[in-house]
């Protein structure tokens, strides 16, 4: 029975390479003879050229979360090439200032990078002060037709009017604002629990040209966004030495999701040199803050000693920190590290918690592990016919060592009821009953 317990792929815009494990050894269990697949080898795994890294847009008052790192399998499995895939853009929503009896308590002009709420309005004094030319007044007015308001329909025809005098007025809030909507080309239903909805037309450059006012202005925001949009191309000429800047720009002043982006960037070397150690600095950074994908990444560095010392106890608590946040591949990676006693104590019933957490969040290794885990009795009281449960999930993703477990299992009658035809085919479905045709493999 076959067992995956290799270490996850790296997740920063590129995939682990296929690694050369060490040899499998056979066992028997009551009776019959099966093998058992080792992990890889503790030496760092080579990074193969990168797909692009996942998107990095961050809309104004809504981060930009990502959860897109490659899944682990078997070491003695082909693994599929994925790496990461553009997210879509997130859904925006226009900054507001705080307004506490008419006054503006959030000094936007200011540079204040921060997203309040309005508390209190008189909309129709709003739209007077609005007309006469209070640029505070526009903003709050054109976001206010944005949502719609006391049974007046949303209108974003004239939010965007409202939106843009405020914005040309060098209004920050606005500017950035104004760039959202032009970006996405996003508006809002009546009712205001439904979500916004994607419109037909997206103004790129016009965005580009708000984005980059914003940013100038130091608003950390649009920072993050005019650099994703020159890292990608999307509506600019591509420019990651420039996309580089304002990443810094906006990490330096905390902005998590461009913490991550530079460690990506440093990681890949875009736009600059591969420097692991900055790479792993800014992962840290936004790890801290709580972004899982940055506490994974770094997790793998540790664990592999990449750019860092190689420290695999720091390794399993970054691991934790990811996992406990549902992060997918770093619940594999803890589960994997408590089953092996990776630098920590072997704990087989806290290995089976994260296996099944990940499995039931369709992680493919964990299913054929957590199989395992029930085939064997480790962890949990042993039960065949849960495993075959289990090793028919992982099987069905196109895992291979489950599909010739079941082959096994059924081919026996272990723990099921003897079926020829069920062996046979999973046994087909891994490989097996393959013949040579001219020096090729065909499928008989």
């Amino acid at each position: 029975i076959y067992f995956s317990m290799l270490q996850p792929r790296y997740a920063v815009g590129a995939l682990w390479r296929a690694h050369k494990t060490s040899p499998a050894s056979s066992v028997v269990v009551d009776n019959t003879r099966f093998w058992v697949a080792h992990g890889v080898s503790p030496a760092p795994l080579e990074l193969s050229a990168p797909e692009h890294s996942h998107q990095c847009l961050a809309f104004l008052a809504l981060g930009s979360g990502a959860s897109v790192a490659t899944s682990s399998r078997s070491s003695r499995c082909r693994r599929r090439s994925k790496g990461f895939n553009v997210e879509k853009a997130k859904v925006p929503e226009v900054v507001d200032a705080e307004v506490v009896n008419g006054d503006v308590t959030t000094d936007v002009k200011a540079g204040a990078d921060t997203t309040t709420t309005v508390v209190v309005e008189d909309y129709a004094q709003l739209e007077l002060d609005a007309q006469a030319g209070d640029e505070d007044a526009q903003f709050r007015f054109g976001k206010a037709l944005f949502e719609g308001f006391e049974g007046r329909a949303a209108d974003m025809t004239e939010a965007e009017q409202w939106l843009r005098r405020a914005a040309e007025t060098g209004h920050r809030a606005a500017q950035s604002a104004l760039g959202e909507m032009l970006y996405s080309g996003v508006g809002v239903t009546q009712d205001k629990e439904q979500a916004f909805k994607w419109l037909s037309k997206v103004n790129k450059p016009e965005a580009l040209k708000w984005y980059m006012l914003a940013a100038e202005a130091g608003l950390a925001r649009a920072q993050v966004n005019l650099a994703y949009m020159l890292r990608v191309g999307d509506g600019v000429d591509e420019d990651k030495e420039e996309a580089l800047f304002w990443y810094g720009k906006a990490a330096a002043k905390g902005d998590r999701d461009a913490q991550y982006c530079l460690g990506e960037m440093y990681h890949e070397g875009e736009g600059t040199k591969k420097n692991m150690k900055k790479a792993a600095k800014w992962f840290e950074k936004s790890g801290e803050q709580g972004r899982p994908d940055a506490q994974h990444n770094l997790a793998q560095m540790y664990f592999w000693g990449t750019g860092i010392d190689c420290d695999r106890v720091r390794a399993s608590e970054w691991y934790r920190k990811a996992a406990e946040q549902g992060f997918v591949e770093s619940q594999f990676a803890l589960g994997v590290m408590l089953d092996r006693g990776e630098s920590i104590d072997v704990d087989k019933v806290e290995a089976l918690k994260w296996y099944r957490k990940a499995a039931e969040n369709g992680n493919m290794s964990a299913q054929l592990n957590l199989g395992f885990a029930y085939y064997e009795g480790a962890g949990v009281e042993q039960n065949k016919a849960v495993a075959v449960e289990w090793f028919e999930k992982a099987a069905r993703q196109g895992d291979v060592k489950a599909m010739e477990n079941l082959g096994e299992m059924y081919r026996f009658g272990d723990g099921v009821p003897k079926d020829g035809e069920k062996s046979d085919y999973w046994y087909k479905k891994a490989g097996f009953g393959q013949v040579l045709v001219k020096g090729k493999r065909a499928k008989s």
